[in-house]
């Protein structure tokens, strides 16, 4: 889940930011990745396909730019990610809107890895 402190309160609660899962390399039919946007007690989250290739990705698509202060993830005690690189991806110079649909137009610079 993506948490952000509004920028006008800095000692304001942290809130979740609307987003849509824009792609995702693969998913399984029962833990699809629709899951992820839908957080709360039944959610069962998302699950790459079984034997699938890697990596594998996600890609989150906010309404806008957002100031994100905190990402957390969950694991599964037995299914847990080796390596989770975190990217983030702003609009190209000159281009001024996103795409309907796919990436063109969009820079992506890694933030970091853990």
């Amino acid at each position: 889940n993506a948490r952000a402190t509004p920028s006008t309160s800095p000692t304001a609660l942290m809130s979740l930011i609307p987003y849509t899962v824009a792609s995702c390399s693969s998913e399984d039919e029962q833990h699809p990745a629709r899951e992820l946007q839908s957080f709360h007690s039944q959610s069962r989250g998302w699950q790459s396909s079984r034997f699938c290739d890697f990596p594998q990705e996600i890609v989150l698509k906010f309404g806008g730019p957002v100031n994100v202060q905190q990402v957390q993830l969950l694991s599964h005690q037995f299914k847990i990610a080796t390596r989770i690189e975190l990217f983030v991806g702003s609009l190209a110079e000159g281009q001024a809107e996103p795409p309907a649909s796919g990436f063109e137009g969009i820079q992506f610079s890694r933030l970091r890895h853990f």
